[in-house]
C-alpha cells in the first residue's frame, strides 16, 4: 500500500469515527449505496431510483436511513417529482 492510501485510510478511519459516512470514489460502486449522490446548496442529497410500483431492498433502505442519520437529504424516487419535493423542502428548510 503507498503513502497515500495509508493517509487515505487513516482519514476515513477518522472520519467514520467521528460518524462521518465516507467512501473512496472507487468504492462506490458497494452494495447499496443510492443510484444519484451530490451536493444541493452545499447540502448533500442522495436517491435511490426505482420504478413506480418497485421498492428498495433491505439494504438500500439501510443505507439510505445511515445517510439521513448523517445530514443528507433524499430517499427513494419513482420520478423527477420526487427529487423536486426533497429539494423544495430542503429550499425551505435553508
Amino acid at each position: 500500500m503507498g503513502k497515500e492510501a495509508v493517509i487515505q485510510t487513516k482519514i476515513m478511519k477518522y472520519l467514520e469515527s467521528k460518524g462521518a459516512i465516507v467512501y473512496k470514489t472507487i468504492a462506490l460502486s458497494k452494495a447499496g449505496l443510492p443510484d444519484i449522490m451530490g451536493v444541493y446548496k452545499g447540502q448533500h442529497i442522495h436517491f435511490e431510483v426505482k420504478q413506480p410500483g418497485k421498492k428498495a431492498t433491505k439494504l438500500q433502505e439501510f443505507k439510505l436511513s445511515q445517510l439521513r442519520a448523517a445530514g443528507s437529504s433524499g430517499g427513494v424516487a419513482v420520478c423527477v417529482e420526487d427529487a423536486q419535493a426533497c429539494l423544495d423542502k430542503l429550499d425551505a428548510s435553508l
